[in-house]
This record gives structure tokens, sequence and C-alpha cells, in this order.
């Protein structure tokens, strides 16, 4: 269930990602779909490292071909995916400018899923 996804990764959050502090840093999570927003270089590499080498005690390791960045980065030598420059960034449905944080719908995608019905 939600819940009890909710639960189990903010137990991971808590445990694992502590060093992501407010102010620096914005982690928003819908059920297992991560984002981070943060001001801290070194805090987003960290956070990638973290997510990508999995963390055993929660069966928990992110898909690298699902993972995309808006900075240069390798993580265990794989350069990760870049956003294409003035484009937003998805996330859960929507679009996140990296540059002013506005948040929009993609509404493409909706589009594209309501034509499959």
């Amino acid at each position: 269930s939600s819940l009890l996804c909710n639960y189990f990764y903010a137990n991971l959050e808590a445990r694992h990602l502590d060093f992501l502090q407010p102010g620096q840093s914005i982690l928003m999570r819908q059920t297992d779909d991560f984002v981070l927003i943060s001001t801290e270089k070194a805090h987003a590499k960290q956070f990638l490292q973290i997510m990508h080498d999995g963390v055993p005690a929660y069966g928990v390791r992110v898909n690298p071909d699902k993972t995309l960045v808006n900075f240069e980065v390798l993580i265990n030598g794989k350069k990760i995916p870049r956003l294409v420059e003035h484009q937003g960034f998805p996330f859960c449905g929507s679009f996140i400018d990296t540059k002013t944080l506005n948040i929009s719908r993609d509404r493409e995608r909706r589009k594209n899923n309501c034509e499959l019905l």
C-alpha cells in the first residue's frame, strides 16, 4: 500500500539521507519516485551515489536508466543522463523548471495516455 511504502521510505530518508539539510535541499517523493532540488552539488552527488549503490537493508536501488540530472556527473564511472537545456525536469506527470522551480503539467504525456484508452 502507499501508506506502508511512505512509512518505509521515510525511515530510509531519516537513516541514510539525513545529510540533506533544510534550506539547502528539498527532497520530494511520490511513492518510490524521488526528486532532489539542492543548492549543494556535493549533496546531490552524494544522494545519487547512495541511491545508485542501493541500500541493501531496505532492498532499495534506483534504476540507472530512469535517473536524470541537470548537471554533469559520473556515478560509479557511468555518466548520468542530463536534462536538455530549457526543458522541464519531469516528475510524476509534471515538469519542474530548474531555474524558477515553477511546476507545470505534462499535458503531452497525459494526451498520449488518453489516446490509449
